[in-house]
């Protein structure tokens, strides 16, 4: 790593909006998916440390482009390490929670 001072005027648009999602990581390989809006990144960190159960969880800023659509900027990763295995994990993560219609 090798930061490097800049002009923080640079930026053309800034945004008050915490429109955050976090994924929360279970034993088993399951992992939930929550939205959260209004809300500060150390208060969903806070409630992401405490869901009982986890193992794990990652939080990162909704965001969208407008010429790319919804996307996600990862801010923090505290998902588990991956089981050591010889050879691609047969057995991918299963989101829970989600309905698609």
């Amino acid at each position: 790593m090798e930061p490097v001072l800049v002009d923080e005027r640079d930026t053309t648009w800034e945004s008050d909006t915490t429109d955050l999602r976090v994924f929360i990581h279970r034993p088993g390989r399951f992992i939930s998916a929550y939205d959260v809006d209004d809300a500060t990144l150390a208060e969903v960190e806070a409630w992401a440390q405490g869901v009982e159960g986890a193992v794990g969880y990652q939080i990162a800023q909704r965001v969208v482009l407008p010429d790319a659509g919804p996307g996600l900027v990862w801010l923090v990763d505290r998902a588990p390490a991956p089981p050591a295995r010889e050879g691609p994990d047969p057995t991918p993560a299963i989101a829970v929670g989600f309905v698609e219609d």
